[in-house]
């Protein structure tokens, strides 16, 4: 009885160390499926609803931000002008004083017309001023488009996205720092990249909306029409008309000569055929 006892207290001391010892495998494994459940939470409702991130779904809970318009402004402006080039040199003028830059520039002469196209970028508080200026400076305008896009949404829905992510990076680079084994690191570190990786996605789209926020987008086309000089309808002169007739004729005495060449295998016959009925007509005479 004495032994049962010793040996049952025995298997329970080794039951409660083992237990003890895989207790943080266990909660590793189980924050890491939690992370990877709030990332698959995040994917569908990225899917659903177009990179809506709600707050509801935020691994942290950092101060949201308010929704507040995001404009991205671009016109398209077509000039009929007489001077193409001072139109051009005009427009770069007021471009450089509003703090803008030309990101494309590009000359067509034509044999009727010259073409200047130019892509401009404008910051968006001088995207008014710089219209304003054009129209009083009186140019001819055939066309004129103004857009105005607001992505202030989707730009709201990008920053909680990368908040979100940023949050499950840090959580991720704990649990591996918490890491037992090799499999373990090499799974933690896989989610991480794939976190890493969203993360600049969201970055790289908010830089690129930033950029167009801030600086507004203006494509000119200028037209410059050539006016052909007209020559004068004056009455040919007599010397001229006499010119005519004697390049008309060395052009007719040309073509006779060259076309006597061309057709020289006749010559060669006829004067082959003339030779022989000469020669038959003397043989016949000192016969008879």
């Amino acid at each position: 009885m004495r032994y049962t006892t010793i040996f049952t207290l025995l298997l329970v001391v080794i039951f409660l160390f083992s237990c003890q010892e895989n207790e943080h495998p266990e909660m590793l494994q189980q924050e890491l499926g939690d992370l990877q459940e709030k990332q698959l939470e995040m994917e569908l409702i990225r899917e659903t609803q177009g990179l809506r991130a709600p707050a509801t779904q935020k691994v942290s809970d950092p101060q949201t931000p308010k929704l507040t318009p995001k404009l991205i402004r671009t016109a398209f402006l077509k000039i009929e002008s007489d001077n193409a080039q001072k139109a051009l040199g005009q427009i770069t003028q007021l471009t450089d004083r509003l703090e803008g830059y030309v990101s494309k520039q590009v000359v067509n002469n034509y044999a009727s017309y010259i073409r200047v196209n130019l892509s401009l970028r404008i910051p968006s508080k001088q995207f008014d001023p710089f219209l304003l200026s054009l129209d009083s400076a009186n140019y001819h305008f055939t066309e004129k488009k103004l857009d105005v896009k607001d992505v202030g949404e989707e730009f709201l829905d990008l920053e909680i996205r990368r908040d979100n992510l940023l949050a499950m990076a840090k959580r991720y680079r704990q649990l591996l720092s918490k890491a037992n084994n090799v499999d373990e690191m090499l799974q933690v570190e896989r989610e991480l990249q794939k976190t890493a990786a969203e993360i600049e996605k969201a970055k790289g789209r908010l830089s690129y909306l930033s950029n167009r926020i801030s600086y507004s987008t203006l494509n000119i086309e200028i037209t410059q029409e050539i006016e052909q000089e007209k020559k004068e309808n004056k009455g040919p002169s007599f010397f001229s008309d006499a010119a005519d007739s004697l390049s008309a004729g060395w052009d007719g005495v040309k073509f006779l000569f060259l076309l006597l060449l061309t057709i020289w295998p006749v010559w060669v016959v006829g004067l082959a055929t003339f030779f022989l009925i000469r020669y038959s007509r003397r043989n016949r005479r000192e016969e008879s």
